[in-house]
């Protein structure tokens, strides 16, 4: 499993989990393709602007116990921003 970070045209940045290589990625997500962000009723097209391929994903269960807090430590202090 790898992530990639895809930037639109619309400045919306999606971080995916996928599987492949830089290539299959990349030809996935390829510059100038249009993907539907919308939702349900709600259609919102965006063209593909940038690809990132950052690194190959770790599960959970391969985390120490550090690295694991870390990752909750930055979810709590995203989440304490967002309005409620």
């Amino acid at each position: 499993m790898r992530t990639a970070i895809v930037t639109y045209d619309n400045g919306h940045v999606d971080t995916v989990n996928i599987n492949g290589t830089d290539e299959e990625i990349r030809e996935y997500f390829k510059i100038g393709r249009y993907f539907n962000l919308g939702n349900g009723e709600l259609d919102l097209m965006a063209k593909v602007y940038d690809v990132e391929i950052i690194q190959e994903s770790r599960g959970m269960e391969n985390m120490t116990k550090e690295e694991g807090r870390q990752i909750i430590k930055e979810i709590l202090t995203e989440a304490e921003g967002i309005e409620r």
